[in-house]
Order: structure tokens, then sequence, then C-alpha cells
């Protein structure tokens, strides 16, 4: 079985007080849910009672709770889907940091993509899903949903996407890293975004930090390479801002009202 990494999280003094208020009472509160956040969120419930089967490529890590290669949809959501509370801060941070650029890599179902799509008519999307079964049914739902005018969803593992020009030079300023979960492949994905692909001022949310040792000691080693800029350890999620008017250095957060953790 491997040992999650961010087990110090529990052990570690929370520091929600040295964010602003709006943080606080706002980002962090997962009682006050706007309707943006709900309409989003009802995807994630269909998905939930979805019992249709597709075959699985995994290009990572791989699962801790699937063995098979045919996976139904609602399990798929239930265990590799975005967790609808971290997926509550996401959409909170796009509303409140007004982001118009996201690049993502791992897009599964869907779930997080909605999350963040439906926060601002605004954000356009870059998408990266490896398994070929995958992108196609998440492809078809962004085509019912009317988003494929701002979502383009790109089937390619992200080796092969980042190491190209199949981005043309595009730029973000949110990125949200949602697979492979392997340490050193995290290292490298975060060192080429934040060469080749972000904007000056940008959000890199980083997802399962402690999926393994691995990946937080990963996670313990982009916090200590620049002291400049901000890094929320959110136990399961890391989030790091660059360029905003946030207080600098490495913070261990708590959610207000989370009844998840």
């Amino acid at each position: 079985m491997k040992i999650p990494g961010n087990i110090s999280y529990f052990l570690k003094k929370k520091q929600n007080i040295r964010l602003p208020k709006y943080f606080n009472e706002y980002i962090l509160n997962c009682s006050r849910i706007p309707k943006s956040f709900i309409e989003a969120d009802k995807y994630r419930k269909e998905l939930l009672q979805s019992n249709q089967k597709i075959k699985i490529q995994d290009y990572g890590a791989g699962s801790k709770k699937f063995k098979l290669d045919y996976r139904i949809i609602s399990d798929i959501a239930a265990v590799s889907g975005t967790n609808s509370t971290y997926g509550l801060v996401f959409h909170k941070i796009v509303e409140q940091f007004q982001t118009t650029h996201l690049l993502e890599l791992g897009t599964s179902l869907g779930i997080g993509t909605m999350y963040l799509a439906k926060a601002s008519e605004n954000l356009n999307i870059t998408t990266i899903e490896a398994c070929n079964q995958t992108y196609l049914f998440t492809k078809n739902a962004i085509n019912e949903m009317s988003l494929k005018n701002r979502i383009d969803l790109i089937n390619s593992d992200f080796d092969t996407v980042l190491n190209s020009e199949m981005l043309n030079d595009k730029r973000f300023d949110l990125i949200f890293i949602d697979g492979n979960h392997i340490g050193g492949k995290l290292l490298d994905y975060y060192e080429i975004i934040a060469r080749k692909y972000s904007m000056t001022k940008n959000i890199i949310i980083v997802d399962d930090i402690n999926w393994s040792r691995d990946m937080f000691k990963a996670w313990e080693q982009i916090t200590e390479a620049d002291n400049t800029k901000t890094y929320l350890n959110l136990f399961k999620t890391g989030i790091i801002f660059n360029g905003y008017d946030l207080p600098t250095g490495h913070f261990t957060i708590n959610f207000v009202n989370n009844r998840n953790l």
C-alpha cells in the first residue's frame, strides 16, 4: 500500500489567519456556494448515475482503486473525479482572480473542467487527456453542454504536448496539474510550464500532493525553490500564486466549515 506523503499536514498549525479576509470568508468557506457552482456540480451528479463502461489506458502512476481496464463511469467519477469540496475552491479562485486562460493536465471525465469552466464565461480552457475512450466520452459531454468554443480538448500525453509546438506558444494564467502522480514527472511538468507556458502572473493548482511520499516530496521541492511565491497546502491539493498581492511563503491551510477532511 502506498503511504500518503502529506501526514505532517495534521500535525502542523493551520495558518488561515495569514491570508486575506476574503480567502477565509469566501474562497475557503464551503458553506458559501455560488449558483454557478451548483450548475457545474450537476454534471458530476449525472456521471455518478451512469452505468456506461469505457476502457481505460493509464499513462501515469496507475490507480490505487481500479485493477481492470474496463471501468464504469460512475465509479470513475466517484474515485478519480475532482472532489466537489476542492472543486468549489477552484471555482471560486477563477471567480476571485478572473483568470482567462487555463491549461489542464488530466481531463478525465471533465468534472474539474466543468467546475472551472462554469466559474467564468471569459475562461478559455486547453485540457489534455491521453486515454482515447475517456477523451471521446468527455468530448461528447463538452459538445452537449455547448462549451466546445471555450474548451480545447487534446487527445495526447502530457510529455508529447508540452515538449512540442502543439500549444502554439500559448501562455496561461491558471494551470491545473491533475494527472500522472509520479513525483519526478510533476517536477518536470512544473519546470516546463513555469518556463514556457505561464503568464507572468499565474496560479498553479497541483492535485494529489498527498498521493504518495514521492508526490509530496516533489511538492516540497517546488515550495522550497522560490520564496517569492505563495504556496498553500490544502492537504490533498497544493496551490501556488505567483505575482498576486498575497503574503509569500508556504502556508498549511484548513478549510472553513469543511466536512470532508
